[in-house]
């Protein structure tokens, strides 16, 4: 494939992938049809299929993409604070993260309800694109939490699985500022320290 068709094609899988995310904040992802997405993008049905082979892809794709920004909100909120003890990078990812929930809850959600029929109606490479972009949103916490274990704050336990602890309840925590029951950011620094108090070795 040439460079200048190959561009073509990167710049027309990110309009899919676009037209997708404002599908999902409209209709939800049960109401999206291939056709609805092709429509968006001035592409016929079959042509649609020559980027992705099913509406699973486009929204793993997706959700691989939003990852990604999560990682560089991360990398955002964490550049100035190499010298700060772990729980203010803790509490620092965690705004980070609910920022990022909040401006894409609509198919981020997909995340917890659609995740497993996702990668499995998808093929291998988005998949393992996904799941690196997975494993990335992690690293930032784990390694926060190793260097916690490391200083003497935090209990020890498994880094990595602490990550994704950690970020399966800020997922709910989210969730609540999203519905209303929780007010961000003024309930940010009561519920960090709820969260705190439970691995904080004291």
């Amino acid at each position: 494939m040439a460079v200048k068709e190959r561009k073509s094609r990167i710049r027309k899988k990110q309009e899919i992938l676009e037209s997708a995310k404002q599908l999902i904040e409209q209709k939800g992802y049960e109401e999206i049809t291939m056709e609805d997405i092709a429509a968006t993008v001035s592409l016929s049905r079959p042509a649609l299929y020559l980027y992705y082979k099913n509406k699973a892809e486009i929204y793993l794709a997706l959700l691989t993409r939003g990852l990604q920004q999560l990682n560089e909100g991360y990398d955002r909120a964490l550049s100035g604070l190499q010298e700060a003890s772990p729980v203010d990078r803790l509490k620092a990812a965690a705004i980070a993260f609910f920022q990022f929930y909040g401006d894409s809850h609509a198919y981020f959600d997909l995340l917890v309800t659609k995740r497993s029929e996702l990668v499995r109606e998808s093929g291998v490479d988005i998949v393992e694109d996904f799941e690196l972009a997975g494993k990335g949103a992690v690293q930032p916490i784990a390694m926060a939490y190793e260097s916690g274990i490391a200083s003497g704050d935090f209990r020890r336990r498994d880094p990595e699985k602490m990550a994704f602890v950690l970020r399966a309840i800020a997922i709910g925590i989210a969730v609540g500022f999203r519905e209303g029951n929780l007010k961000f950011p003024e309930d940010v620094a009561l519920l960090t320290d709820l969260v705190l108090n439970g691995i904080i070795d004291s």
